[in-house]
């Protein structure tokens, strides 16, 4: 039987990742459950993260090699012109978290996958967009 195509927020990565989450086990499973789409913008919040918490190199290269496993999906000028508009639509402050945010919302939308974060706020905004929100 085929996997469900889903695209995951970079709180997914992070929580599979360090094992002092509660939620680490269930963002595990996700990973492997499902058929996951890394949209550029995540492995770019996920590296953040892993430099900021992670001080080896080493570490940090066995951890994204694992990425290697999923489908990277590229952001498209189109991506971006979406998510400038998404954010105007909901009054959102433009900063470069907002922007990531709905990069990704954008990128989900163009896709028409699934999504999974813990974010509510961007559950939110995804349900919104009709975009189809696997809940945890």
């Amino acid at each position: 039987m085929e996997k469900e195509r889903i695209v995951v927020d970079t709180n997914v990565l992070v929580r599979a990742t360090f094992e002092d989450y509660e939620d680490h086990q269930k963002s595990l499973d996700i990973l492997t459950s499902y058929d996951i789409i890394l949209p550029e913008v995540v492995i770019y919040e996920f590296l953040g993260v892993l430099i900021e918490y992670v001080d080896d190199i080493d570490t940090i290269y066995r951890v994204i090699n694992n990425l290697e496993l999923f489908e990277i999906e590229s952001i498209k000028i189109k991506d971006v012109k979406e998510a400038l508009k998404m954010i105007k639509e909901n009054n959102k402050k433009l900063s470069k978290s907002n922007l990531n945010d709905f990069i990704l919302l954008s990128i989900v939308k163009r896709l028409n996958c699934s999504f999974i974060t813990y974010d509510e706020d961007l559950k939110k905004i995804a349900k919104k967009y009709s975009i189809k929100v696997l809940e945890l």
